[in-house]
């Protein structure tokens, strides 16, 4: 929840997205920006990306998961030629079931940019200038902060209930955020 504590822009909506690569300086601009802004009127930085220091439930899933990863390619790696083909055989079972919590968090990712999106929306509505640092992009599947379920998935080939249930709700949630373009 953002709450005013300066000038406003009564008449006027104001929400500005910056939008780049990965170290283009998207958050330094809106870090300026903010600075600017906020001399007089009330301006607050939305980060939209998931971000390195995001230790929620679903990034501790992912984590735990990758760790499983590791530990089923160390055993391909490892051991006598019967074992590696034991595993392989397994492997593709276990590639679904592991690779679940990455597909859970890239689709959590999608639902908190919308809850994200919808406050920072209320926040516009009462006079307050959104300065967005990212901003998802429907039309881009895989790429930035497009939608990443489906397209992950076929390229690891892998497609089941699960899979298709997570990216089905992941686009649900980038096209509600699209009903806030800035």
């Amino acid at each position: 929840c953002y709450f005013i504590d300066k000038k406003t822009i009564s008449n006027l909506r104001l929400s500005v997205c910056l939008l780049g690569q990965d170290g283009s300086g998207k958050s330094t601009v809106t870090s300026d920006l903010d600075k600017w802004f906020n001399w007089k009127l009330s301006a607050r930085r939305v980060y939209m990306g998931s971000g390195e220091h995001n230790k929620s439930f679903s990034r501790r899933i992912l984590i735990k998961g990758a760790k499983i990863r590791r530990g089923q390619q160390k055993q391909l790696t490892e051991g006598s030629e019967a074992n590696r083909s034991h595993v392989t055989q397994r492997r593709g079972f276990w590639g679904r079931v592991t690779l679940y919590p990455l597909f859970y968090y890239q689709m959590d990712v999608a639902r908190k940019a919308y809850k994200v999106v919808r406050a920072s929306s209320r926040y516009v509505c009462k006079g307050g200038i959104a300065l967005y640092d990212r901003f998802p992009q429907i039309q881009f599947e895989g790429y930035g902060d497009g939608p990443k379920v489906s397209y992950t998935a076929k390229g690891r080939g892998v497609d089941d209930f699960f899979i298709r249930m997570l990216a089905k709700r992941e686009l649900y949630y980038l096209k509600k955020i699209q009903q806030y373009q800035p």
